[in-house]
């Protein structure tokens, strides 16, 4: 998902909104590719392309759906979002769904999501009732700290701070982005700077635990409205 607004209840939530959409709506097609997927700091180690449709109205009311290549879990993502808010309040929920999963992984996850946002900064918890893979004791919860500084009217410059904290009885040893053979291990705190030029942009981003390191991802991203 990227720095993409990702939300969710299902696919038929998100195709019941559009499908009653008011006279004053708005539909948006969004587009777009980079050298590496990074979600929740981890990364996915392969380029990815995506595509994504929004659809939004004067209520603050929007859903979507968005669909990438690749993901942290392996192949394709696909995810639903639904949600409400204003120039200053965000809630809403989103499910991330992996078709190509194995069994134990195909459940995908589902987090529910409250922002603010004031002036340049714009703030996240992201909350996991069910974990990764729904029996599993797996939640998780994640803060989402974000700055956009505008440099000139087509550039801008961001800062990223996020941390990411497991809960349930495994949460002292288990990874809450797990992939087929990995052992379990845990993620902290990730960091991370762009360049955004146009719709071209350059991120760098450092994770903090057992996957830690440096994921340097160059993309492009491009949205038109739907008459």
């Amino acid at each position: 998902m990227g720095t993409n607004k990702m939300i969710a209840a299902g696919a038929l939530a998100g195709l019941g909104l559009l499908a009653s959409a008011p006279a004053n709506a708005e539909f948006e097609a969004s587009v777009g590719a980079a050298s590496e997927y990074v979600f929740r700091g981890v990364a996915s180690g392969s380029p990815q392309v995506w595509g994504g449709v929004d659809w939004s109205s004067d209520y603050g009311v929007y859903a979507g759906t968005w669909v990438s290549s690749t993901s942290t879990q392996g192949n394709e993502e696909v995810d639903y979002y639904v949600g409400w808010g204003n120039d200053m309040f965000d809630v809403g929920a989103i499910y991330y769904a992996y078709p190509s999963q194995p069994s134990q992984y195909e459940s995908g996850i589902t987090e529910i999501y409250g922002g603010i946002g004031i002036g340049h900064f714009a703030g996240y918890i992201w909350y996991a009732p069910a974990g990764v893979d729904g029996p599993d004791d797996d939640e998780y919860a994640y803060l989402d700290l974000n700055l956009d500084i505008p440099l000139t009217q087509n550039t801008s410059i961001g800062a990223h701070l996020g941390y990411l904290e497991p809960i349930g009885d495994n949460a002292n040893n288990r990874d809450p982005f797990p992939q087929p053979g990995d052992d379990p291990q845990d993620a902290d705190f990730d960091l991370g700077v762009s360049l955004n030029v146009s719709d071209f942009f350059l991120a760098l981003t450092y994770l903090d635990g057992s996957r830690g390191g440096f994921s340097t991802v160059v993309g492009y991203s491009w949205a038109l409205p739907i008459n």
